[in-house]
């Protein structure tokens, strides 16, 4: 993942992944994804808050 925080014109809200689509590593971060999709609470976008 590349954030755009470290872009020339910074963008805080950017978030890409830097890698070519052949690249096997995709495939991985990919499955990964749709693992924690599927368990509540760990999807994209969740937080844990500690209180």
């Amino acid at each position: 993942m590349r954030w755009g925080g470290t872009l020339r014109t910074p963008y805080d809200a950017h978030f890409h992944i830097g890698v070519p689509a052949s690249d096997d590593r995709l495939d991985r971060l990919a499955a990964r994804i749709g693992r924690r999709d599927k368990t509540p609470g760990q999807g994209p976008g969740t937080t844990t808050l500690r209180g």
